[in-house]
Formats: structure tokens, C-alpha cells, sequence
């Protein structure tokens, strides 16, 4: 169960999904701002320098992996009430990038941006609830908050409230449920692990024909997942 947890930790905050068989990388959920990473010159001698230059040099720098100096940039607009910088302040004390970890001010960054709206400060923060990192661990709250974003859209919530009902509460017909979700929004984790389910009868009936049709979905994929799926097929078909 342990390891299940911390499982899910690394997944929202770096962006990076796995599925319980096999990895398969996701878009970033929880990416620093996306913008075109464009020289625009050092920031010093610069005060009037803008928000959108400022988060080009953001971009920038974590190209770089420099989080001291995303830290230092992103910091500004952070005071400023920007959520989405609000929320990546957040992301770098909790992992401890470009300054010290520190999850209680993890917590507070995220419950900022969260008030704001922020699906990847809500979801960070549903996270911390369920590890009880920065404050009291509070599982039911954690899914109260992973269900408000999973209902907003936000795939990796559909796909840890599956990891969730599935391995912390083996609930398997609760864990169909969100993994059907998230296949059917897109997820090629949750696409993989529902046919495995059609295919063994785990939280739904026995489907062979649903379990070929996921697997044939995440077999065009270029990723080990992909790989796995192709061989579940040969067996299957």
C-alpha cells in the first residue's frame, strides 16, 4: 500500500504517468507555463520587464533545469495572485527544486491557486491529503478533491481515483468506473489497465471483445505500454 502512494505523489507532481503494469509517459499535468521559448536577454536591469517575457524566461530556464532561476522568476508573479505561477511555486517546494523542499509551503502555494481554480493545484493538493504531506493525511477528502477535477476533466484525477479504489480500498467495481472514464477520455493508462479487467473479469464481467478493443487502442502507440498490449492480443486472439 506504502508503495502505492508514493506511487501516486511523483505522478502528479512530475507530470510522468505509469500504469500498474508498465510506464507510459502522459502530457504534463503539472508542467511549468507553456510558452514559446524565445532569448530574450538576462532580467537584470530589467524592472519593467512584463509577464509574458517573464514567463518566457521561466520557460527557459527549466528548459535548462536552472529551478533557482525559474524559482526567482516565477516568485514575482506568484505575489502578483497568477495562479498558474502560484501553482508551479507550489510544484518546486514540493520537490524541492531551485529551493528547499518544504511541504507546508507546498500546501499553501496550492491552496492559493486552487482557490483560483487551478485542476493541477487542486489535484497537487488531493495528492498531499492522501500522503498527509503538509497537513493531516485525509483520504476521503483526497478523493473528494481528485472527484471534483475527474468531473472537470482532468485525466490524471480519473486515473488515480482508479489507483486509488482499486489498491487502497480494492474496490474494483468503483475502479472500472474512473479507469473507463479516463479510457474513454483518452488516458492509454486507463485504457490498458480496463481491457485488462474486461480480459480477467476484475470489477466488471468478462469481455473479450471490450479487452481486444482497448488493447488494439493502446497497441498503435509507440511506448512499452503499447508493447504489452500487443502481446496480451497475441493470447487473445
Amino acid at each position: 500500500m506504502k508503495k502505492t502512494i508514493l506511487f501516486m505523489f511523483s505522478v502528479l507532481l512530475s507530470g510522468v504517468m505509469q500504469a500498474q503494469s508498465a510506464p507510459v509517459s502522459l502530457e504534463q499535468a503539472v508542467a511549468l507555463p507553456q510558452t514559446t521559448s524565445t532569448t530574450l536577454g538576462a532580467e537584470q536591469g530589467a524592472p519593467e520587464l512584463s509577464d509574458e517575457a517573464r514567463r518566457e524566461l521561466i520557460r527557459e530556464a527549466a528548459d535548462k533545469n536552472d529551478w533557482t532561476r525559474a524559482f526567482e522568476l516565477i516568485l514575482p508573479l506568484a505575489l502578483k495572485g497568477d495562479y498558474q505561477a502560484q501553482a508551479n511555486l507550489g510544484i518546486l517546494y514540493a520537490r524541492g527544486q531551485g529551493v528547499p523542499q518544504d511541504f507546508e509551503k507546498a500546501y499553501w502555494w496550492f491552496s492559493e491557486a486552487a482557490e483560483k481554480g487551478s485542476i493541477k493545484a487542486i489535484n497537487n493538493l488531493a495528492v498531499f491529503y492522501l500522503q498527509g504531506h503538509g497537513v493531516k493525511q485525509d483520504i476521503p477528502h483526497s478523493i473528494k478533491l481528485f472527484e471534483q477535477t475527474a468531473n472537470s476533466g482532468s485525466l490524471d484525477a480519473m486515473l488515480v481515483l482508479g489507483q486509488i479504489y482499486e489498491n487502497e480500498f480494492n474496490q474494483l467495481s468503483d475502479a472500472f468506473k474512473w479507469y473507463k472514464k479516463a479510457a474513454e477520455a483518452g488516458s492509454y493508462d486507463a485504457q490498458f489497465r480496463l481491457a485488462v479487467m474486461y480480459e480477467k473479469g476484475e470489477g466488471t464481467k468478462k469481455n473479450k471483445k471490450q479487452a481486444v478493443y482497448w488493447y488494439q487502442k493502446v497497441s498503435v502507440q509507440q511506448n512499452e505500454l503499447a508493447t504489452l498490449a500487443q502481446e496480451r492480443l497475441s493470447h487473445l486472439q
